[in-house]
């Protein structure tokens, strides 16, 4: 049995666990234990690779036995099912650790509010489209803490959610300005934001609040439609 062999009969039982465990759960061993893990962009970084490793070392195996490739494959089942995830957990957890430093160093290299700028000056030319390709790909981010960038997306999707009378963009508006209002809520113009997504989802006692709040301010860019809103809404309880 030759050097290749060796390793293939090692990796084939951790690379199918681990795929096993992947797809019963739908993330990575260590999501609940690295922190960047548990973001949605991570969460199947166990997936693939263990499948090119299980089918690889598979491939090897299988050359050199087939019995030997079905002791590994019905032995793996059976470990997994007593006692595996714990050893995969450690199997996986220094390549794991070791892409999760690089994964933080990449995230924190993103400059949110650079990209909020140039976004601010895409939906003042109306191009609304342009911001949610620009934008969306960073919002769930979890160092992302910046509320110029929700903001600005959240306008985005509002507009479009106007221009085409669909309500789902105007529910992602509202979760922007929501993150924005919830990271500042003593802009205004957060507030005014807010309170325009919530009316549109039929969240009408937020916005009655929100807009209230907002007149208090006594913010003026949008005070006249603020106060025309806030009478509808006070007046649609009495019908």
């Amino acid at each position: 049995m030759g050097f290749l062999e060796i390793i293939s009969i090692v990796i084939f039982p951790i690379s199918l666990g681990s795929f096993q465990l992947a797809v019963e759960q739908g993330r990575t061993p260590l999501s609940d234990r690295i922190g960047m893990f548990r973001s949605e962009e991570f969460r199947s970084i166990v997936f693939f690779p263990s499948l090119i490793l299980m089918v690889a070392s598979g491939i090897v195996v299988l050359f050199y036995s087939w019995i030997l490739l079905l002791g590994l494959f019905v032995g793996t089942a059976i470990i997994f099912q007593l006692f595996g995830k714990f050893l995969l957990i450690r199997a996986w957890y220094l390549p794991l650790r070791v892409l999760d430093k690089w994964a933080k160093k990449k995230l924190v290299a993103v400059d949110y509010q650079r990209l909020a700028l140039r976004a601010e000056q895409l939906n003042i030319q109306g191009n609304y489209r342009a911001v949610v390709k620009l934008l969306e790909p960073y919002a769930k981010r979890p160092n992302n803490n910046n509320t110029s960038f929700f903001n600005e997306l959240g306008i985005a999707y509002g507009k479009i959610g106007s221009q085409l009378q669909d309500i789902a963009f105007w529910q992602k508006a509202y979760d922007c300005h929501k993150n924005a209002y919830r990271l500042d809520s003593n802009e205004p113009m957060y507030m005014f934001n807010l309170a325009m997504a919530a009316t549109w989802i039929g969240h009408y006692g937020e916005a009655k609040e929100l807009f209230a709040k907002y007149l208090e301010s006594g913010h003026r860019r949008e005070r006249e439609l603020a106060i025309d809103i806030l009478k509808k809404l006070n007046a649609m309880q009495y019908m």
